[in-house]
């Protein structure tokens, strides 16, 4: 054989030798990049929909807040009128004693030997 020839078949080799190697490394780093890619849209969406249930969660809680500042005023409203109906309840009985009083004082015709203050002031438990 010629020696041209060899070395021509030697240069083949070598080339295809070369050729399989930054062929195999071009594709593992291909096969890298598209890795990289897949798993970078994955955490994109599952970021996406963190920040989407953030936003839900966000909603809810000035919903809430919303609804508990209402019941907040609701409840205040309702001591309010219940105080205002407890005390004129209070002062109506405090009438009604003290004309029961009255009443017995003159039904028993007892004047000045008795007095219903001390009585009237009592706490009752």
């Amino acid at each position: 054989m010629p020696e041209g020839f060899s070395v021509t078949i030697i240069s083949l080799g070598v080339g295809l030798a070369l050729g399989a190697v930054v062929g195999r490394r071009t594709s593992a780093a291909r096969a890298r990049v598209r890795e990289l890619e897949a798993r970078t849209e994955g955490l994109t969406k599952e970021r996406e929909l963190a920040h989407a249930e953030l936003e839900a969660a966000k909603d809810d809680l000035s919903r809430t807040r919303a609804e508990l500042g209402g019941y907040r005023d609701r409840v205040a409203e309702h001591f309010s009128k219940s105080f205002t109906l407890l005390r004129a309840l209070s002062v109506q009985v405090r009438s009604d004693c003290e004309s029961l009083a009255e009443g017995a004082d003159e039904a028993l015709d007892i004047g000045d030997e008795v007095d219903p203050q001390p009585l009237l002031s009592r706490d009752v438990d």
